[in-house]
């Protein structure tokens, strides 16, 4: 994560919740935030129903719970997008 955030590759949000599924809002999103280019790793403390449904047809847009993170999704993105939540909880589960 270090290595990500000194390269600039990590996008911080307060919180990240869709409302419904679509595939089209959630390209949208992740467009405006300036990824779109390259495999993106979405990571939340929950994932809700419609933001799995969502993710599930963008290729290279991978979800992952903070709490089961690994070093093989961080180093295959090249860009992490983390909500306050998730970073708190990898805190938690990995006490760095």
């Amino acid at each position: 994560l270090s290595a990500k955030a000194a390269a600039g590759d990590i996008v911080l949000l307060e919180d990240f919740e869709m409302t419904e599924t679509s595939t089209k809002k959630l390209a949208g999103i992740l467009g405006s935030l300036g990824l779109g280019d390259g495999r993106i790793l979405l990571v939340v403390k929950e994932a809700g129903t419609h933001l799995l449904r969502s993710a599930r047809n963008i290729e290279n847009v991978k979800v992952q719970l903070a709490r089961e993170l690994n070093t093989y999704d961080l180093l295959h993105a090249d860009q992490v997008v983390m909500t306050e939540g998730a970073v708190t909880a990898v805190e938690e589960v990995f006490g760095a």
